[in-house]
């Protein structure tokens, strides 16, 4: 029969004992704290986190053009995914495109989309998504001298962020935002 090493709880056990038998006294403090910390040793092994195997890496392609009043954004991503373990992956990628509107201070999900990406064992495979473009005009004033000419409003739309999120199965396995708190608009881990 193949001897084990004692578990932390049998090991703390041990110790307790030991030092009731030798005459030393715990102090109070320890025998308040001590079934807490034999409740902690004994639900340890059910608290594991599993670790997904996908990890990513997110890097936007910008294309903008700006002049006096008018900006034009044209911006994609490339979604890098590994993975670590001995077995290919099929995984679904979610990306979002997030923009604000000229009349809201709130950002929205501008574009959303999904792809399907097989990532080898110990490999990588790079996803890339569509180019999206958004157009703003800055409030300005038309005419000579600038403050004497017709006022012209804001339209349009600036992009503000962007969002992936890997699936494996049904499985969050990974993600990312350019500003955490862009992921509250996708319902999290969704």
């Amino acid at each position: 029969m193949e001897k084990t090493a004692p578990t932390f709880h049998v090991r703390l056990r041990f110790f307790i004992e030991r030092s009731r038998h030798s005459g030393v006294r715990l102090s109070t403090y320890m025998k308040m704290f001590l079934p807490f910390l034999l409740a902690v040793a004994a639900f340890a092994p059910l608290t594991r986190a599993e670790v997904s195997p996908i990890s990513l890496r997110v890097q936007q392609d910008s294309n903008d053009k700006r002049d006096k009043f008018d900006d034009s954004q044209k911006k994609s991503l490339k979604i890098f995914l590994t993975n670590s373990s001995a077995a290919d992956v099929t995984v679904k990628v979610k990306y979002y495109f997030y923009s604000k509107s000229a009349t809201s201070k709130e950002a929205a999900v501008m574009k959303d989309g999904e792809k399907e990406a097989t990532v080898k064992a110990h490999g990588s495979e790079t996803v890339e998504t569509e180019q999206v473009t958004a157009v703003f005009t800055a409030k300005h004033h038309e005419g000579k001298g600038g403050k004497g000419g017709k006022e012209v409003e804001a339209t349009g739309e600036k992009i503000v962020g962007y969002g992936a999120k890997v699936f494996q199965g049904e499985k969050l396995a990974a993600e990312f935002y350019s500003e955490p708190s862009l992921k509250a608009l996708t319902g999290g881990g969704n």
